[in-house]
């Protein structure tokens, strides 16, 4: 008679017991590194996390020290552009992958509670180090989200539905994270060559990743407000010396 233990070590060698050690996760549909989704299946998980953020934290002060000894800060930026970038899209989001959507959802644990999508975005920002005002600029419209985080120059509004002018605009754009508000949501892009992404919490489904030619809120949305993140210099180096990011719009 098979043990229980054996049992489950056929069960795992089968990859009946891990619905996400293939390439599409059938929780939530996103390609990911099965060892960082659903955070929330093992406190483990979590400790990872915190690991990357700690790692971040720690190449914040190497950048920075590398700025303070008079390095040219224009590259100094461009290297925590590209740092932040990667370590963001690569390493943060994938455990948020599958976390519920909650319209007064806040948790700060991926995986576990429910989050709203304003909060989405003002939580992975500040577990990445930007010292932002968080609930302050949870609860603003997307407008003011964009406007507070993204480069003033880069912003661009698409009114009267028109998608499809976004979507071709946003081709035409740098590698990145940029944000992306809608009639009433508001998440992340991430740019790559030729592929474009949309990670958001939506009503219904919760954290995803998506290609933003094939989103639905993209598609429905009346206005399409976009800005640049990582390509924002004043927000690198306000990240770099942990400076306070003041929340712009309503009180």
């Amino acid at each position: 008679m098979i043990s229980p233990k054996q049992l489950l070590v056929t069960l795992l060698l089968s990859g009946i017991l891990i619905s996400c050690s293939t390439h599409v996760c059938g929780k939530c549909g996103n390609q990911s590194d099965p060892l960082l989704h659903h955070a929330f299946n093992n406190e483990d998980q979590l400790k990872r996390y915190n690991l990357i953020r700690d790692s971040i934290a720690s190449h914040r002060l190497h950048l920075l020290s590398s700025l303070n000894s008079g390095n040219p800060q224009h590259q100094i930026l461009k290297k925590a552009s590209l740092y932040l970038t990667e370590k963001i899209t690569a390493r943060l989001f994938p455990f948020w992958y599958g976390t519920s959507w909650d319209y007064n959802g806040t948790t700060e644990r991926p995986g576990e509670g429910g989050i709203a999508c304003g909060y989405f975005v003002s939580t992975v920002l500040k577990h990445a180090g930007f010292k932002i005002e968080k609930v302050k600029l949870s609860q603003q419209p997307a407008s003011n989200i964009i406007k507070t985080l993204c480069k003033k120059e880069s912003i661009k509004v698409f009114g009267n539905n028109r998608e499809r002018e976004f979507l071709r605009y946003m081709n035409a754009q740098p590698n990145g994270i940029y944000l992306l508000g809608l009639d009433f949501h508001v998440g992340y892009l991430h740019k790559t060559d030729s592929k474009l992404h949309f990670i958001h919490s939506l009503g219904g489904t919760g954290v995803i990743r998506e290609k933003a030619s094939e989103s639905e809120p993209i598609q429905l949305s009346n206005v399409h407000f976009v800005g640049s993140l990582s390509g924002n210099d004043d927000l690198m180096r306000r990240w770099l010396t942990g400076k306070v990011i003041t929340t712009r719009g309503v009180q």
